[in-house]
């Protein structure tokens, strides 16, 4: 298993991939984070997680299998501080 820590909008990885987990923080404003199966954000949704604003976060496990994404996966990253570590294989 990998990670990686995004705090923007963009691509993430390229395809196949299994996304198992996902940290979401929030910072000083609600954060949302939005995973499209594309490596440029016109992809099928495919996870959708939201944290309010308290500077807390926010623990999404997809199981032993994750969830795949085939073409590649792209993280729409809303909030004012909004941290997303993304857990995958």
């Amino acid at each position: 298993m990998y990670s990686i820590e995004k705090n923007s909008t963009g691509k993430v990885l390229d395809g196949p991939v299994r996304v198992k987990a996902v940290i979401l923080s929030s910072g000083g404003a609600a954060a949302s984070a939005i995973f499209d199966d594309s490596t440029d954000g016109s992809g099928t949704k495919r996870i959708t997680i939201k944290q309010p604003a308290n500077n807390d976060s926010k623990f999404a496990f997809f199981g032993e299998k994750g969830i795949e994404f085939v073409n590649g996966v792209y993280l729409t990253l809303t909030g004012t501080g909004a941290v997303c570590d993304i857990i995958y294989e």
